[in-house]
């Protein structure tokens, strides 16, 4: 069987992948990218709200320490990033550092919001108390239940669908070879080389690297990555314009997150396989958050309702580094994937490459015993 050959090969088009092959161009190897869907980004790295976020989605207590470090650090990578692509490509990639606001509307989200506050002082990130009067200055459709509000200004969010394009075209412009539509059946490690085989025809590379998301066990061949689907659901609200940009969130609870003249409601959490339907009850737990937050949007237009699949490992790390031979990981990043996204191409592209990496933490060696029984 003929092969296409190219120094790496990159399996998977969303945020993480295309961060990696970006990375490896960038450093002088033909890169081809394999993606069984008909455009980038179109699991979870677009499903998502764009949320950079490191202090309210991570722990940092135990093992989990060194992913909020690893959060900490792509929120830093993103400003420059961003403006990296918008000056590549000319295309559009917002941007935000307007901050977070969490508010609580109840004695339990009180007591979050408590914990919450005192971790980000503990931890050196920004952190304001603020009245509720004022927090109704930024939001002016904010629900009269709310009792008390907090600013964390080091969280960000950025437009993860106009990162995915520019990025997809920042990578052609470094003479990546995209290729949609191509289903991947099987990877084949050997001593020097990483085979793909698809059922379009078969790859060769130096070096591969795995970033099928919530895919990323199905491969046949290697050894399973203990990675796991889990749906999340939004809604899009139009029609909503407030001073405040950034986002804002229910402590220990859902969010809503700006994006031009509307608003972003998420994100249910669901274990059911596969499944990747928008549902009724998704609506309805997404619509009881809206009313909790913001009764007075009853009449506001709702654009849109979608779900999308987060890559989930069975201990919430990431899986990133090598994995068998020259094949490597960048998968398991469940709620992180957009905000990881150029930390992991990064990090990566320097383990693939040889250089120093800080993904010891997240090798996929320590699923190697209950992975192979």
């Amino acid at each position: 069987m003929n092969r296409t050959r190219s120094d790496v090969l990159v399996l998977g088009a969303g945020l993480a992948g295309l961060a990696c092959a970006r990375e490896f161009a960038g450093a002088g190897l033909s890169v081809t990218v394999l993606e069984r869907r008909e455009g980038a980004g179109l699991e979870a790295s677009g499903a998502g709200a764009g949320m950079l976020s490191p202090l309210v989605e991570t722990r940092e207590d135990g093992e989990h320490a060194p992913l909020f470090q690893a959060c900490r650090e792509a929120r830093d990578l993103w400003p420059r990033w961003a403006e990296e692509l918008r000056a590549e490509t000319g295309m559009p990639v917002d941007h935000d550092s307007s901050g977070t606001l969490v508010v609580a509307l109840d004695d339990a989200s009180e007591r979050e919001l408590d914990r919450l506050a005192e971790r980000a002082r503990q931890r050196g990130e920004p952190c304001e108390e603020i009245t509720v009067d004022r927090a109704r200055e930024f939001v002016p459709d904010l629900s009269r239940e709310v009792r008390s509000a907090l600013l964390l200004a080091g969280e960000h969010r950025a437009n993860n669908v106009q990162a995915i394009a520019a990025l997809e075209r920042s990578c052609q412009r470094r003479g990546v070879d995209v290729r949609f539509g191509v289903e991947v059946d099987r990877v084949e490690v050997e001593k020097d080389r990483v085979g793909v085989v698809t059922r379009g025809g078969a790859f060769e590379g130096a070096i591969a690297v795995v970033a099928l998301g919530a895919w990323s066990g199905r491969l046949e061949g290697v050894s399973p990555l203990p990675v796991r689907p889990v749906r999340g659901q939004m809604m899009r609200m139009g029609k909503v314009d407030w001073p405040w940009k950034g986002t804002l969130r229910i402590a220990g609870g859902g969010y809503a997150v700006r994006r031009g003249n509307g608003l972003l409601i998420g994100a249910t959490s669901e274990e059911v396989g596969f499944e990747n339907e928008a549902t009724a009850s998704g609506w309805a737990w997404l619509t009881e958050l809206r009313q909790r937050l913001f009764p007075s949007l009853a009449e506001a237009p709702i654009e849109a309702h979608w779900s999308g699949l987060r890559p989930a490992s069975v201990d919430g790390l990431p899986i990133l580094g090598r994995w068998s031979g020259n094949a490597f990981a960048a998968t398991g990043l469940y709620r992180h994937g957009i905000l990881l996204a150029p930390w992991v191409g990064r990090e990566v592209a320097q383990a693939a490459i040889g250089g120093e990496n800080d993904l010891a933490a997240f090798s996929p060696d320590r699923f190697e015993h209950t992975s192979r029984e």
